[in-house]
């Protein structure tokens, strides 16, 4: 192949031409073999001669397929223009043979202005393509994100609504059986056992209803009442006692008690299962609330935002990941509402509080702080951990496109950069970091009196 023939090196002189080719080693690569990883160490730049190599990104388990290249591509050099890891991988699609450049070698080439000039237009064309690729990436990424926290704060409410639909069953039908045998009773009594099955007047712990249950247990077991550790829990949910039972002993005949404990207990557990059912469904009805908030559903691009609403939404959201984390927020009460995309700062809450979340994974005592408040003509909002803090060589960086402070194959490197783009394009604000081995602190600032 005649370097001359590709559009980077034609304003190179022939001799140097003919001196890089001299200099360069050839590599064969097998198809489906990979010609280097994302994450390695960049050593060389290489041209593609024959045969056709793909390149791949990996990113939270997927992997994305950036771009296909031919004879007179030029792959690698990215890594060593910012001398760091190798931002993607390429896996050779077809047998396939390259021109290795070594490092000192290529980046001597910068030294001429023309190459220089065309090396700078194609990697700033080559980064506009990944991003807007990888940026999709990342929104799809996110999209899963949330979309699996929601499956997951549905799916419990959901099976808890049917559990307890099918035990409410068998305690209607408990209560319909036991309610003739009580028909007989005289209607002061029948009155004063409903009174007994209304709301528990008295809190307890687990172990104290536990303590309760076996105490009742053993009341009804001397008053051969049949199945007393089955009664007990109910009659403890009733707000029932020793003192309540012997007021109920002390109206009724020694025949009529068990069936009228038995009737209490039914009514009890139906009415507990009832509550149960309403108020797992209020729960799925403010996730649901939630992501409405969350999307801006049925509201424009445009309108007033309340930041504690959007924050509150996020948390819930990312609920199932935050779990072990013990979250504080510090809300100003005060906090003026904005005029803003709130869908989009939603979105770069989910970023901060995801990242922040992510760098927790092996803290003892893991912890998100949300602050917010009025500040100078704009609403300061903090997001911020007690992870082991971002290294001061690299803190500049976490806000280029594609740098990551993950594990190869983590992230895109984009959910910053998409912050940052939203805070400070879109909402003439800024998003800053600071960071120490306390832990890091990102802090967003939004005009007040926005466009």
């Amino acid at each position: 192949m005649d370097l001359a023939d590709i559009a980077i090196f034609s304003a190179l002189p022939r001799e140097q031409l003919e001196a890089l080719v001299a200099s360069a080693s050839t590599v064969t690569v097998a198809a489906n073999d990979v010609l280097f990883s994302e994450g390695d160490t960049g050593d060389a730049a290489y041209i593609v001669e024959k045969g056709e190599v793909e390149v791949l990104r990996f990113s939270d388990g997927r992997q994305l397929s950036l771009a296909v290249e031919g004879p007179g591509a030029l792959i690698g050099e990215m890594a060593l223009l910012e001398s760091g890891p190798r931002t993607a991988t390429i896996r050779a699609t077809e047998d396939t043979t390259l021109l290795a450049i070594a490092r000192d070698d290529f980046l001597a080439l910068l030294d001429e202005p023309g190459l220089a000039r065309r090396m700078l237009a194609t990697v700033l064309q080559r980064m506009r393509q990944n991003q807007i690729r990888l940026r999709s990436s990342e929104r799809l990424a996110q999209l899963g994100t949330l979309t699996a926290g929601v499956a997951h704060e549905l799916n419990n409410p959901a099976a808890a609504i049917e559990r307890a639909a099918q035990r409410l069953a068998g305690a209607l039908e408990r209560v319909a059986e036991t309610s003739t045998t009580v028909a007989h009773v005289a209607p002061e009594v029948r009155e004063r056992l409903a009174a007994l099955r209304g709301k528990p007047s008295f809190e307890l712990t687990a172990v104290g209803k536990s303590d309760l249950a076996e105490d009742i247990a053993a009341w009804l077991d001397a008053h051969h009442v049949p199945d007393p550790w089955t009664l007990a829990p109910d009659l403890v949910e009733a707000g029932l006692g020793r003192e309540q039972l012997d007021e109920v002993a002390a109206v009724l005949e020694s025949s009529e008690l068990a069936a009228a404990i038995a009737w209490v207990a039914a009514n009890s557990e139906a009415q507990a299962l009832t509550s149960e059912i309403a108020g797992t469904a209020q729960r799925m009805t403010a996730i649901v609330s939630a992501l409405k908030s969350y999307t801006y559903l049925d509201r424009g691009p445009l309108q007033e935002v309340d930041i504690h609403e959007g924050i509150d939404s996020t948390l819930l959201l990312l609920r199932s990941k935050l779990q072990p984390i013990r979250v504080v927020r510090d809300y100003d009460p005060d906090l003026p509402r904005l005029m803003a995309h709130g869908a989009e700062l939603n979105q770069v809450w989910t970023n901060l509080i995801d990242n922040a979340a992510d760098a927790l994974d092996d803290r003892p005592t893991p912890e998100i702080t949300i602050r917010t408040r009025p500040e100078g003509g704009e609403v300061v909002v903090e997001v911020a951990d007690n992870g082991p803090g971002i290294p001061g060589d690299i803190i500049e960086q976490v806000f280029d496109p594609f740098f990551t402070t993950k594990p190869p194959g983590s992230g895109t490197g984009l959910g910053l950069d998409i912050s940052y783009d939203i805070v400070a394009r879109k909402h003439h604000g800024d998003l800053s970091v600071r960071s120490d081995d306390a832990g890091t602190v990102f802090t967003v600032r939004l005009p007040i009196a926005g466009d």
